[in-house]
Protein backbone atom coordinates (compact mmCIF):
# COMPACT_ATOMS: atom_id res chain seq x y z
CA UNK A 1 0.00 0.00 0.00
CA UNK A 2 3.13 2.57 0.89
CA UNK A 3 4.17 1.55 -2.38
CA UNK A 4 1.52 2.51 -4.43
CA UNK A 5 0.82 5.83 -2.47
CA UNK A 6 4.85 6.88 -2.98
CA UNK A 7 4.26 5.73 -6.95
CA UNK A 8 1.19 7.81 -6.99
CA UNK A 9 2.78 10.76 -4.85
CA UNK A 10 5.85 10.64 -7.52
CA UNK A 11 3.46 10.87 -10.94
CA UNK A 12 1.68 13.22 -9.50
CA UNK A 13 4.95 15.28 -8.77
CA UNK A 14 5.95 14.52 -12.29
CA UNK A 15 3.02 15.10 -14.28
CA UNK A 16 3.28 19.03 -12.88
CA UNK A 17 6.88 19.16 -13.19
CA UNK A 18 6.22 18.30 -16.80
CA UNK A 19 3.11 20.32 -17.16
CA UNK A 20 5.02 23.00 -15.21
CA UNK A 21 7.26 23.31 -17.72
CA UNK A 22 5.16 23.45 -20.85
CA UNK A 23 3.57 26.52 -19.52
CA UNK A 24 7.07 28.04 -18.44
CA UNK A 25 7.88 27.18 -22.19
CA UNK A 26 5.18 28.90 -23.31
CA UNK A 27 5.50 31.53 -21.34
CA UNK A 28 9.49 32.60 -22.42
CA UNK A 29 9.27 31.35 -25.97
CA UNK A 30 6.32 33.38 -27.18
CA UNK A 31 6.69 36.40 -29.34
CA UNK A 32 5.18 38.20 -32.17
CA UNK A 33 6.24 40.25 -35.25
CA UNK A 34 4.34 43.27 -37.03
CA UNK A 35 5.70 45.55 -40.27
CA UNK A 36 6.00 48.95 -39.13
CA UNK A 37 3.30 50.20 -40.44
CA UNK A 38 3.53 54.07 -40.43
CA UNK A 39 5.58 56.72 -42.64
CA UNK A 40 6.77 60.10 -41.15
CA UNK A 41 5.74 62.98 -43.21
CA UNK A 42 9.08 65.50 -44.22
CA UNK A 43 8.28 69.04 -43.36
CA UNK A 44 11.00 71.63 -45.36
CA UNK A 45 10.59 74.98 -46.75
CA UNK A 46 12.44 76.59 -49.43
CA UNK A 47 13.63 79.82 -49.37
CA UNK A 48 12.55 81.94 -52.36
CA UNK A 49 14.18 85.59 -53.07
CA UNK A 50 14.86 88.36 -55.26
CA UNK A 51 18.06 89.99 -54.36
CA UNK A 52 19.31 92.08 -57.44
CA UNK A 53 22.61 94.00 -56.97
CA UNK A 54 22.49 97.44 -55.92
CA UNK A 55 24.25 100.03 -54.96
CA UNK A 56 23.97 100.79 -51.49
CA UNK A 57 23.46 104.65 -51.17
CA UNK A 58 22.01 106.40 -48.41
CA UNK A 59 18.12 106.92 -48.98
CA UNK A 60 17.95 104.29 -51.77
CA UNK A 61 15.58 101.16 -50.91
CA UNK A 62 17.17 98.11 -52.18
CA UNK A 63 14.62 95.69 -53.71
CA UNK A 64 14.72 91.96 -51.59
CA UNK A 65 11.38 89.96 -51.92
CA UNK A 66 11.24 86.88 -50.01
CA UNK A 67 8.88 83.90 -49.43
CA UNK A 68 8.76 80.42 -48.56
CA UNK A 69 7.64 77.52 -50.93
CA UNK A 70 7.10 74.36 -48.71
CA UNK A 71 8.93 71.54 -50.42
CA UNK A 72 7.91 68.62 -47.85
CA UNK A 73 5.07 66.21 -48.19
CA UNK A 74 2.95 67.49 -45.24
CA UNK A 75 1.17 70.73 -44.58
CA UNK A 76 3.29 72.65 -41.86
CA UNK A 77 3.34 75.65 -40.41
CA UNK A 78 6.63 78.26 -40.64
CA UNK A 79 8.18 81.17 -38.71
CA UNK A 80 10.76 83.43 -39.75
CA UNK A 81 13.22 86.27 -38.73
CA UNK A 82 15.77 88.03 -40.34
CA UNK A 83 18.98 89.05 -38.28
CA UNK A 84 21.88 91.74 -39.67
CA UNK A 85 25.39 91.21 -39.71
CA UNK A 86 26.10 93.57 -37.51
CA UNK A 87 24.21 96.03 -34.77
CA UNK A 88 25.12 99.42 -37.31
CA UNK A 89 23.49 97.71 -40.24
CA UNK A 90 20.71 96.58 -37.98
CA UNK A 91 20.17 100.57 -37.02
CA UNK A 92 21.24 101.79 -40.43
CA UNK A 93 18.41 100.63 -42.07
CA UNK A 94 14.90 99.76 -42.15
CA UNK A 95 13.10 96.26 -43.72
CA UNK A 96 10.06 96.71 -45.50
CA UNK A 97 7.69 93.28 -44.58
CA UNK A 98 5.49 92.39 -47.27
CA UNK A 99 2.29 90.68 -46.08
CA UNK A 100 -0.03 91.75 -43.10
CA UNK A 101 -0.43 87.83 -43.15
CA UNK A 102 3.09 87.76 -41.04
CA UNK A 103 2.46 88.82 -37.65
CA UNK A 104 5.67 89.45 -35.33
CA UNK A 105 5.68 88.23 -32.13
CA UNK A 106 7.54 88.94 -28.69
CA UNK A 107 10.42 86.35 -29.35
CA UNK A 108 11.58 88.01 -32.78
CA UNK A 109 10.13 85.81 -35.04
CA UNK A 110 7.28 86.31 -37.55
CA UNK A 111 4.58 83.63 -38.11
CA UNK A 112 2.98 83.01 -41.05
CA UNK A 113 -1.02 82.99 -40.00
CA UNK A 114 -2.11 80.14 -42.13
CA UNK A 115 -1.00 76.63 -42.88
CA UNK A 116 1.04 76.15 -46.05
CA UNK A 117 0.22 72.75 -48.21
CA UNK A 118 2.60 70.90 -50.34
CA UNK A 119 4.28 72.55 -53.26
CA UNK A 120 2.44 75.78 -52.34
CA UNK A 121 4.44 79.40 -51.77
CA UNK A 122 3.82 81.96 -48.88
CA UNK A 123 3.10 85.67 -49.10
CA UNK A 124 5.95 87.83 -49.41
CA UNK A 125 8.02 88.02 -46.04
CA UNK A 126 9.40 91.01 -47.00
CA UNK A 127 10.11 92.94 -50.50
CA UNK A 128 12.81 95.50 -49.35
CA UNK A 129 15.85 97.32 -47.41
CA UNK A 130 15.82 100.85 -47.46
CA UNK A 131 19.15 102.59 -46.35
CA UNK A 132 18.59 105.70 -43.67
CA UNK A 133 19.85 108.94 -44.75
CA UNK A 134 21.35 109.21 -41.44
CA UNK A 135 23.39 106.77 -39.54
CA UNK A 136 23.72 104.56 -42.83
CA UNK A 137 26.28 101.39 -42.34
CA UNK A 138 29.12 102.31 -43.55
CA UNK A 139 30.63 98.95 -44.08
CA UNK A 140 29.28 95.92 -46.31
CA UNK A 141 26.69 93.60 -44.00
CA UNK A 142 24.51 90.78 -44.96
CA UNK A 143 21.06 90.56 -43.95
CA UNK A 144 20.37 86.64 -42.80
CA UNK A 145 16.78 85.00 -43.25
CA UNK A 146 16.06 82.18 -40.57
CA UNK A 147 13.17 80.10 -41.00
CA UNK A 148 11.60 77.06 -39.13
CA UNK A 149 8.68 74.49 -39.76
CA UNK A 150 6.75 72.53 -37.63
CA UNK A 151 3.85 69.86 -39.35
CA UNK A 152 0.27 71.03 -38.86
CA UNK A 153 -0.27 67.58 -37.66
CA UNK A 154 -2.95 68.11 -34.83
CA UNK A 155 -2.36 71.85 -34.27
CA UNK A 156 -5.19 73.99 -34.18
CA UNK A 157 -3.04 77.05 -35.59
CA UNK A 158 0.34 78.47 -35.69
CA UNK A 159 0.80 79.51 -32.11
CA UNK A 160 -0.34 76.12 -30.90
CA UNK A 161 2.23 74.48 -33.33
CA UNK A 162 5.14 76.61 -32.07
CA UNK A 163 4.42 76.26 -28.34
CA UNK A 164 6.72 73.69 -27.31
CA UNK A 165 9.47 75.77 -29.41
CA UNK A 166 8.64 78.97 -27.13
CA UNK A 167 11.52 79.99 -24.73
Amino acid sequence: MKKKVVCGCLAAVLFLMVWGMQESYGWFSDRDVRANRFCPGENDVEIQEEFPDSTVTPGAELKKEVAFTNTGTVPCYVRARYDFSSLEAEEGTEVQMGSETWKKEADGYYYYQRCVQPGERTELFMTAVRIKDEGSPQEDFSLTIYTETVQSGNHTDITDAFTHLKV
